[in-house]
């Protein structure tokens, strides 16, 4: 039996981002299942596979949309019906997988997630992964984990600070983990917590602040590029994407 280290997986990596306590990569499975034998990870992880998954340890099987969590140590031949095949992997460091044990109920064995919100979530997060959007990787990952190993009672406090720090300073874009790392909460914590209180998550609410100032500042005459930076967005194209996309328009049109 194999034993796999950290972030290794069966698979031809397309393209990885590291977040705190994260390895998020999109890859394509290219070992077939008579080549796939037991083995086992050091980390726990989760694989996203669209197109279906055989999991010897979870019970899930081909055909279908599959995400499947396993623990560390997980004794286990998943593999895929057919290849090439894409796949989502993240890979959860053990210190972050205490973490998140320590700060609630995690899953103790592997599991296959069926529920329709978690499998979109994850088809998300492999689209976003794929193509590079490595600030939101890491936002959107700890929501897919915080999906599977569901927490309890938030404390409302916390959550509500992480709002007023984002509105405080609304042009700074903050990753999730640095937001956590300032309120001393767990990534999971803040992402389920905030979308329980505010219906969206810290980054979409800092974001939706950002287009509004923006676009304020194109009707008042400010040039589309000075405005990107100003405004926490890494070029004009950057803030061009998110402006049609949140309120159909785009800065040009906006500053004629």
């Amino acid at each position: 039996m194999a034993r796999l280290g950290p972030a290794q997986f069966l698979g031809t990596s397309t393209r990885d981002h590291l977040a705190d306590g994260l390895v998020v990569a999109a890859r394509v499975g290219t070992v077939t299942a008579a080549d796939v034998h037991r083995h086992d990870h050091e980390t726990a992880h989760v694989v996203f596979a669209p197109r279906g998954y055989l999991s010897s340890a979870a019970g899930a099987v081909a055909g279908a949309p599959t995400l499947v969590i396993n623990p560390p140590d997980t004794r286990h031949r998943d593999r895929f019906d057919a290849v090439p095949a894409p796949f989502l992997a993240i890979t959860i460091a053990p210190a972050a997988w205490r973490q998140l044990a320590d700060a609630g109920p995690v899953v103790a064995d592997p599991s296959a997630c069926p529920r329709p919100r978690a499998l979109r979530l994850a088809e998300t997060l492999l689209a976003v992964a794929a193509h590079g959007h490595g600030a939101l990787v890491g936002e959107l990952a700890w929501h897919l984990i915080g999906e599977l190993a569901p927490i309890g009672p938030v404390d409302p406090a916390p959550i509500a600070r992480a709002r007023e720090l984002i509105l405080d300073d609304p042009d700074r874009a903050r990753s999730i983990d640095a937001l956590a790392a300032e309120l001393g909460i767990h990534p999971v914590y803040l992402a389920r917590g905030f979308r329980r209180a505010y219906r969206t998550t810290p980054s979409g609410f800092g974001r939706g602040l950002r287009i509004a100032a923006a676009a304020r500042a194109l009707a008042s005459g400010a040039l589309p590029g000075a405005v990107a930076i100003d405004h926490g967005f890494a070029d004009q194209a950057h803030l061009t994407r998110w402006m049609r996309r949140l309120l159909g328009v785009t800065p040009a049109r906006i500053g004629s």
